[in-house]
């Protein structure tokens, strides 16, 4: 019976030693919460954009986003990496300006390293883009990412175009289509 008293009271000490951690991780969830409903109301309001997906990889801090979204519109390759880019760029102004993911580190300082996020292109009724249309656009590992869809070989992109960040960046912005013009 003494033993068990002993367990029961080591255990009832770890739990008590554990509420802290618990109440940060509850307040780091709330600040991941809390950042990610100001981008998603962002990219729904200035690119129509909805929301299909989101994820995060947390250890410290959270290291990895994942978004993904739907865009009820055919769209060019230039619309794509516009609605891209400026996404990318609210993105990074969002998160930088927020003082919960500089103290709980989500995705901060450099939240582009952190995030991966695609857009799928589908006709207004929701019906596949097809060919030579772009049906879709990612970005990871700071790289853009184009594809286009052919219903002859459905599991595989007809076409794939490969565009770095930086490149797509300086395209936008220089056609003065960048971030505040959309």
């Amino acid at each position: 019976m003494i033993k068990l008293k002993k367990s029961l009271i080591f255990i009832l000490v770890i739990f008590c030693m554990s509420i802290p951690s618990l109440k940060a991780n509850d307040d780091k969830r709330e600040a991941f919460h809390q950042l990610m409903s100001k981008i998603l109301e962002k990219f729904q309001k200035s690119y129509d954009l909805h929301t299909c997906s989101i994820g995060s990889g947390n250890v410290n801090g959270i290291k990895q986003i994942d978004l993904g979204f739907f865009k009820y519109s055919p769209m060019t390759k230039d619309e794509c990496r516009i609605i891209m880019i400026n996404c990318l760029i609210d993105f990074v102004e969002i998160v930088n300006s927020d003082e919960n993911a500089k103290k709980y580190q989500l995705a901060y300082p450099d939240p582009l390293n952190h995030l991966s996020m695609s857009i799928i292109v589908a006709n207004e009724d929701g019906s596949e883009v097809l060919h030579p249309e772009i049906d879709g656009v990612m970005f990871v590992n700071r790289k853009l990412y184009f594809s286009t869809f052919d219903l002859e070989n459905p599991f595989q992109a007809k076409e794939d175009i490969c565009e770095t960040y930086e490149e797509a960046k300086a395209i936008v912005l220089g056609n003065g289509e960048g971030f505040g013009n959309s």
